[in-house]
């Protein structure tokens, strides 16, 4: 065996991002490092916007420093591999991995043995040695060939990989490794954030004590849907997906925590690797918009038990497969897009699906978790076991936090009558018809938000009433007066005659902009995060996620910012810790350069600015934008007064006072709102008439 205490192979690299992810720091650290530290380690890899440092260099560089600077074990191994094999081969030599650790797992000795020979001699033992000791693992379709030979090269990785497997343990070291392929390739390898996989399987009834339970999923990806299923308890685990490379790395991931499991790699609609297998369960997310997923090969399917899916239906097609495959009674769990809910097309099968009674549920699932674009649905069926059908489908809208949904689920959802249903359109879209408040809700919330509106109005009129009208000096015929007049209330200082963009004060060093990596989801971890939403409405973080590669913490003084309707939303942190939230842009700023209230202040007055002034015009593409992600190049463009420091201290009391009283202005509106919203509900539901003059 290799020395454990041996420094890392020269292989080894890590990108910039890994290095401010590994040492807690941001992006923009470790760029002030390479400018500072003359004997900052020189890229050996990648490209001038992507370099690659040698991790030993990095390790030393941090610990001739005296920084922190701790890799985990699964970590040495991923940077490893990063520096063995380019990206479109990471999948292949993380499957090839894990089933060299189950190998490993099984006949250590052997495995060692091999290790000591020559690299090149190695190589050619360990192929057959892993298919002798792993038969069940290749993920074999019929007629495939065993499994290919290892490269030379990836003996190395091998020997770490055993090091790494004695630290840390098997089944922990290759989840890092499939977490950290998963968020490379997040968008190819499919499957739903871990929140909702744990949901799929709560939902499903699947717990500790169902070891007889056989789970299917027929799109398994890289396994999570199927992981989830074997942490709760599921006995025998049966998975298939077309790609060869992620279902031996779902077989290996399994077959380490040592489960009963079998993974196939084919196309499961096309090549069905367990046809005659019916499931206790089945979950699946099936990819989606497939253009060509066999259509005319599949006209005579016996699968169609509720209509010939058409061409632009192919998650119906999934649907009646996975109901195919589930026993009577099974509980059948799809993750769908939104569309296939309402689509013209799929009308007849949706219908068919209400009279047999196999559709259960329709959940919209929280933007947050999946970050950008749609947000699909998730569909809770049962496969018909001869009982009278139930006359209802509940749908509900579930919350951020997916962990308050249990198998029963709360109030606020809405058991929707089947003969409601089908109509002509047979929409099964959630939104439409789920109650916004809990029916027993209304009347218990009423007093309590009509007391927070009478302190709202106090407070308002108090803050209007001191507020004064601007006496800003500006020069004649100055296009930015209006604006300026706005911005600086109380004073008589004149207006800023000099402006940098924010693109220009990144370029000066005066701060950084970051956003949230594409991995980060609010999934209902134990971490807070900071939500869009969050910054628009001025509060604290309201998100949870959990602990990943890649994730910015917040520090203290750091400027948030989203877009709101017609302006800019942004604050400044003041309790460092929480989470960078998707859809939220940061801009860490120097503070011996620019004052972080002033900076948010100056941002807001942006949101303002008529087209005249600076950085405004008519094709500026702020005007008009709806709420939503404030991209970076629009930020860049975003123009910020110059001043020096002591002047930006003290327009940000200014901005503090305008905070202040837009705070108590939205306060008023949203209590507003909601006190009318819980009147309407507890008018339609009889318990509170329009009319009653209920006394506090």
């Amino acid at each position: 065996m290799p020395d454990r205490n041996a420094p890392a192979p020269t292989t080894a690299t890590v990108t910039a991002s890994d290095i401010a992810r590994i040492a807690g720091v941001g992006r923009a650290a470790v760029s002030n490092w390479r400018r500072r530290f003359d004997d900052f380690p020189t890229p050996v890899a990648g490209t001038s916007s992507s370099p690659l440092f040698a991790l030993a260099a990095v390790e030393t560089w941090f610990d001739r420093h005296d920084r922190p600077f701790h890799v985990e074990a699964g970590d040495r191994v991923w940077q490893q591999i990063r520096g063995t094999v380019d990206d479109p081969h990471l999948g292949e030599l993380v499957g090839h991995l894990g089933g060299f650790l189950l190998y490993r797992q099984r006949e250590r000795e052997a495995a060692d043995a091999t290790l000591g020979e020559p690299d090149d001699v190695a190589a050619r033992l360990l192929g057959p040695a892993i298919d002798q000791a792993a038969s069940e693992l290749w993920p074999r379709s019929p007629g495939a060939a065993p499994s290919s030979g290892w490269e030379a090269s990836w003996v190395p990785v091998a020997r770490t990989a055993a090091t790494a497997a004695d630290q840390a343990g098997y089944p922990a070291l290759f989840e890092v490794l499939r977490q950290r392929y998963r968020e490379v390739y997040s968008r190819q390898v499919g499957g739903p954030p871990a929140a909702v996989a744990d949901l799929m399987v709560r939902l499903a009834g699947v717990r500790r004590g169902a070891e007889e339970l056989t789970v299917l999923d027929p799109a398994c990806g890289v396994g999570g849907l199927l992981d989830a299923a074997r942490a709760a308890g599921a006995g025998r685990l049966l998975g298939q997906d077309v790609d060869p490379t992620a279902a031996r790395i779902t077989a290996a991931g399994l077959l380490l925590h040592g489960a009963d499991a079998r993974i196939a790699a084919a196309d499961s609609l096309l090549a069905d690797a367990f046809t005659g297998e019916q499931a206790d369960v089945v979950l699946c997310a099936p990819p989606s918009g497939q253009r060509f997923w066999g259509h005319e090969d599949l006209l005579g399917s016996p699968w169609w038990r509720y209509g010939v899916p058409p061409r632009g239906e192919p998650e119906l097609a999934w649907l009646q497969h996975c109901l195919a495959h589930g026993r009577p009674g099974a509980a059948v769990l799809l993750v769908l897009p939104a569309a296939a809910a309402s689509r013209p097309a799929g009308r007849r099968i949706r219908a068919n699906l209400l009279r047999a009674g196999a559709l259960r549920a329709v959940l919209e699932l929280p933007p947050d978790v999946f970050g950008a674009g749609s947000t699909p649905d998730l569909w809770v069926l049962r496969v018909p076991d001869g009982r009278p059908p139930d006359p209802w489908v509940l749908m509900g809208l579930a919350g951020a936090d997916l962990r308050t949904v249990s198998a029963e689920p709360p109030p606020g959802y809405r058991r929707v009558p089947v003969a409601d249903l089908l109509d002509d359109q047979v929409d099964l879209s959630p939104r439409p018809r789920v109650a916004v408040l809990p029916a027993d809700g209304a009347e218990r919330g009423f007093p309590a938000v009509r007391e927070k509106l009478r302190t709202a109005l106090s407070s308002l009129s108090a803050l209007t009433a001191s507020m004064a009208p601007p006496a800003l000096s500006v020069s004649a015929g100055d296009p930015t007066s209006a604006e300026a007049s706005a911005a600086f209330p109380e004073t008589g200082r004149v207006a800023p005659s000099a402006w940098n963009t924010v693109g220009e004060l990144t370029k000066e060093g005066a701060l950084a902009m970051l956003t949230a990596s594409l991995q980060t989801r609010a999934d209902g971890g134990d971490l807070p995060m900071f939500t869009a939403g969050d910054v628009r409405h001025d509060r604290g973080p309201t998100g949870r996620t959990g602990d990943r590669a890649g994730m910015l913490r917040l520090q203290a003084g750091d400027v948030v910012c989203v877009t709101t309707d017609g302006g800019i939303a942004a604050t400044v942190i003041e309790e460092a810790g929480a989470v960078l939230g998707p859809k939220v842009a940061l801009l860490r700023v120097d503070p011996d350069r620019l004052d972080p209230h002033f900076l948010a202040g100056s941002l807001r007055a942006a949101g303002y600015r008529p087209a005249a002034a600076p950085g405004r015009g008519d094709d500026d593409p702020d005007r008009g934008r709806p709420a939503g992600t404030l991209s970076l190049p629009d930020l860049r463009r975003i123009p910020i007064p110059a001043l020096e420091l002591a002047d930006q201290r003290e327009l940000a009391a200014d901005f503090h006072r305008l905070g202040q009283l837009e705070k108590a202005v939205r306060q008023v509106a949203e209590l507003g709102a909601e006190i009318i919203q819980i009147g309407y509900l507890g008018a339609v539901d009889s318990r509170r008439r329009p009319g009653d003059r209920t006394r506090s």
